[in-house]
């Protein structure tokens, strides 16, 4: 009697390898990239959201000149990358800005 991988059933088998050809999980991120026309309410569901969280692709990163490696910060590393469906907003809540008091 042989053990291993190749007598488990379909199910259980070891899935860490990416199938980009076949619609797995790798391929589905590559389609969430920037530039790729991703739209967030496809992948989460959303409520309220306009237009611009919607659709990801309208926003650029921050064009920043270069810096020193010595004063980078992870925030700086991280707003001058596009945005992605994932990190979008899922939900809007407008804030009324008027001054009156009641």
């Amino acid at each position: 009697m042989a053990s291993g991988a190749e007598n488990l059933p379909e199910t259980t088998k070891d899935t860490t390898k990416s199938d980009p050809v076949g619609g797995g999980a790798a391929y589905d991120f590559e389609q969430t990239k920037p530039g790729k026309g991703a739209v967030t309410s496809c992948y989460y569901r959303t409520f309220n959201i306009p237009e611009r969280f919607d659709n990801p692709d309208c926003f650029e990163g921050h064009n920043t000149k270069k810096q020193s490696p010595m004063y980078m910060t992870s925030a700086m590393e991280y707003g001058s990358r596009r945005p992605t469906v994932h990190t979008m907003p899922t939900s809007f809540n407008a804030k009324c800005q008027n001054s009156q008091s009641t």
